[in-house]
């Protein structure tokens, strides 16, 4: 179980990896290192580009990097260009209006303290943060064990 789609696991798998390369990446390279399927994470990377996340490039010498510093890249800034705020604004147990009734679900007010420290590490952590050396170890070790999957193809035409 997540906490964020999948589409979000992999544009923050991408990101990670991509804060801590030298040289330009391809997405094909990409695809395999965080284990999305390449037309899918190259539609991801699409949208981290046109936000101005990823500066991407074709051709000879082309390839991926991040378009600003990592220092400057907060996870929030990731993860809210697919999954928006619906993880800090809905209830935990999925009830409609639990936010403005009177009658709040019985996790509400536990939830609602919860969902704020998790609103607060997103904004205030960096992809500087993370270590190289334990993206890289975890990458290659968890990753290939992981099935492919795209969570558009699921069936009902939508990002996940």
């Amino acid at each position: 179980m997540s906490i964020i789609s999948r589409t979000a696991q992999y544009a923050l798998r991408s990101m990670t990896l991509l804060a801590i390369q030298h040289d330009r990446v391809t997405v094909k390279d990409l695809a395999q290192e965080v284990g999305a399927p390449q037309p899918y994470l190259a539609r991801i990377i699409m949208l981290l580009a046109d936000k101005g996340l990823v500066d991407a490039r074709r051709g000879p010498g082309g390839g991926l990097r991040l378009a600003r510093p990592a220092e400057e890249i907060r996870l929030i800034d990731i993860v809210s260009l697919f999954d928006g705020s619906k993880l800090f604004e809905e209830c935990a147990l999925g009830l409609p209006g639990c936010r403005e009734g009177e009658h709040p679900c019985p996790i509400h007010d536990q939830w609602g303290c919860i969902r704020e420290q998790i609103r607060t590490w997103w904004h205030d952590t960096t992809l500087a943060q993370f270590k190289p050396e334990q993206t890289l170890e975890c990458m290659r070790e968890r990753v290939k064990h992981l099935p492919v999957e795209t969570p558009y193809s699921r069936g009902n035409g939508r990002w996940r």
